[in-house]
């Protein structure tokens, strides 16, 4: 430890350590704090998409069950009527029954099979005029779970009775199948109450699971049913919960039109699981800088040391005398401080080797010259006290602008932590912003395929609608071909009829073919008839298709809205990009400004080390000049009394000078 390259190596190799521990720290708790923060907005997100989709579906089934409760047959309730048409509907629509209901409460599904829901809200909505979607109850026919879909059924606006639609509840279990998040994160729908009503675990919907009441009996079901409370209590948000051992991040939102919540969840390890290579790569580059520093701190403290040492034997030769040998000139030429030390010692041996020659010299002389110092020594002792008394008040004055420069020197070493610390902050901040614009570029990609699958959606419906349109059309020229028939018919019968007459006219020769008239006149009444029922079903026809474009249409009006709402998600998607980039600009010119900041500051701590240095020296060798002309002072008033024995003192110098090699 006492070598310099070892202190070099040991301390700085320490520090770095520390400072890449404090870095990797921050950086790896920065990095999975802006992970989960993501992570929670998205679910967030890909909830309200799910209500969103939910809610559309809904809608479409309610449109289908108030078309079909629109149509003439099921206004008149006539049950042997409602029956064959609601048979039709169910082989060509999605619910698993169709029903009437009275005012009563009581009805029938169309396999005859009777219903009693005298007392249930959903019914008592529809028959008070409203479309409802029921929460999911258990169906008093097959005991399962189910979803009721009712609408009412008014003749001039009149409630006569309601339509029921039943569901199997399963249906919103293929909806939210590939709603959850990464590989492991799935999805599900709970009501009002907490319980599951539909799940990947269809079991959990047919049990009707409820963690709130479950957590009662098992403590382990507590952080759930606590995730549950509140879900019911804030309907939209973020949060987190433990279940079944795993960790899990989730993002909810309510299902508009019904009390129902979805649920979207993320696995706590899937969705930090780029941190552990992340936290590798840190501790192997950590290593790396570390064994580098160690390198490059041997090879600086080694061309440090080296130069010193042989500066040092040199410096030991001087104090023993010998000044025989020059510095070599590759010390002499280097730039540093130990080319500046090297130099000077080369200086002192020039001047040494001068001083010793002039002292020899004037030793000589001062035998003869110390009757003259007797006469002057008196007046130079005068003199000799007021320069000492200058010299000590120079003295004060430089006491004093050393201690005023050691104190710029500590604000300096303030200043240089304070930097420091700035220029850690702004490189975490910088990191933090790359992280934000990579998860910000896949939050725009994932935006832009929802749009394009938006704007597919719309391009279908706007397919059905011309199509119902189209149909419509075709409809009505049904219509006007049974006219035709009709009217063919009606001419037939009296054609038909002036044969009957002319045959009649013609006696026993006219029999046969008044039979053939006869039978002539029965057809044409059969395709009267005919006629009247074709134009009946094409009326009837004709008004289920008007019936369904107006469906249509409110479909195609939600879909251009969802379009509408996705176009704005994407703006503002490309909004935030833009801050983004913006903020990241402002972070690199901080970034930069600060690291001038350090060369200055550097510059500046230098400046002001060397102002310190010179001002101590200043003052040590203000006092070392007082006390030496003090001492001056007593040795003129000495030679004053002892110039007689300066003669010997200058044979002793000459003897003193000849231990010198030089």
């Amino acid at each position: 430890m006492k070598s310099i390259k070892t202190k070099l190596i040991i301390y700085f190799s320490i520090l770095i350590l520390l400072v890449s521990i404090v870095f990797s720290f921050m950086s790896i708790t920065t990095a999975g704090n802006a992970v989960t923060e993501e992570v929670e907005h998205s679910l967030e997100l890909l909830a309200e998409e799910g209500a969103k989709l939910i809610k559309t579906q809904l809608r479409v089934d309610m449109a289908i069950l108030e078309t079909i409760a629109q149509r003439d047959e099921i206004i008149t309730m006539d049950w042997e009527i409602q029956q064959s048409v609601l048979s039709g509907e169910l082989d060509r629509q999605s619910f698993n029954a169709l029903g009437v209901i009275n005012l009563d409460g009581t009805g029938s599904y169309s396999n005859g099979i009777p219903l009693d829901l005298r007392g249930r809200n959903y019914v008592e909505a529809a028959l008070k005029g409203k479309t409802t979607v029921s929460n999911v109850v258990i169906d008093p026919v097959t005991n399962g779970p189910v979803v009721m879909l009712t609408t009412p059924i008014k003749n001039s606006g009149i409630v006569v009775g309601a339509l029921i639609g039943r569901m199997n509840v399963f249906f919103l279990s293929n909806l939210i199948t590939d709603m959850g998040f990464g590989d492991q994160g799935y999805a599900y729908i709970i009501d009002e109450q907490g319980t599951i009503i539909s799940d990947a675990d269809i079991n959990r919907v047919i049990n009707q699971w409820n963690p709130i009441i479950e957590a009662e009996e098992d403590e382990e079901l507590k952080s759930v049913a606590e995730n549950f409370q509140k879900i019911i209590e804030e309907k939209n948000g973020t949060s987190t919960y433990i279940y079944g051992g795993n960790d899990l991040y989730c993002g909810f939102a309510p299902i508009e039109e019904t009390d129902w919540t979805i649920v979207i969840t993320a696995t706590r390890d899937e969705v930090l699981d780029a941190l552990p290579s992340l936290q590798r790569n840190i501790i192997i580059v950590t290593l790396m800088v570390l064994i580098v520093s160690i390198i490059v701190c041997w090879v600086v403290g080694n061309s440090i040391a080296k130069p010193i040492i042989l500066t040092a034997k040199h410096a030991e030769k001087i104090a023993n005398l010998d000044i025989t040998q020059d510095i070599s000139k590759k010390l002499l030429q280097r730039k540093d401080e130990i080319g500046s030390l090297s130099r000077a010692f080369q200086t002192i041996t020039d001047n040494l080797r001068s001083f010793i020659n002039q002292i020899a010299d004037t030793s000589q002389q001062v035998a003869s010259s110390s009757q003259q110092l007797t006469a002057t020594s008196q007046q130079s002792a005068m003199a000799a006290d007021e320069v000492a008394r200058t010299i000590e008040e120079i003295a004060k004055s430089a006491n004093e602008q050393a201690k005023d420069t050691e104190s710029g020197v500590l604000k300096t070493d303030e200043l240089n932590k304070i930097i420091e610390k700035d220029v850690r902050h702004m490189e975490q901040i910088n990191e933090a912003m790359k992280q934000l614009i990579i998860l910000k570029d896949q939050g725009v990609e994932i935006i832009k395929a929802l749009t394009d699958k938006t704007h597919r959606s719309h391009e279908a419906a706007q397919a059905i609608y011309e199509s119902t349109v189209e149909t419509n059309g075709n409809a009505e020229k049904i219509g006007e071909a049974s006219r035709l028939i009709e009217s063919i018919a009606e001419q037939t019968n009296l054609l038909a009829l002036n044969a009957a007459i002319e045959a009649a006219r013609a006696g026993e020769a006219g029999k046969g073919f008044a039979v053939v008239a006869e039978e002539i006149r029965k057809l044409a009444e059969q395709s009267t008839h005919s006629a009247k029922e074709i134009d009946d079903m094409v009326r009837k026809l004709q008004s289920t298709s008007q019936s369904t474009v107006t469906t249509m249409q409110e479909v195609s009006s939600f879909i251009k809205e969802q379009v509408t709402s996705v176009d704005m998600t994407e703006s503002k998607f490309e909004g935030i990009s833009n801050q983004v980039e913006s903020v990241t600009n402002i972070v690199n010119q901080s970034l930069m400004a600060v690291e001038e900041m350090v060369i200055k500051k550097d510059e500046l701590a230098d400046v002001i080390q060397n102002l310190a240095a010179i001002a101590e020296e200043n003052a040590a060798g203000t006092e070392e000049a007082s006390a030496s002309v003090e001492e001056q002072t007593a040795s003129m008033e000495e030679i004053a009394n002892s110039s007689d024995s300066l003669a010997r003192l200058a044979e002793e110098m000459q003897d003193s000078i000849g231990k010198f090699k030089y």
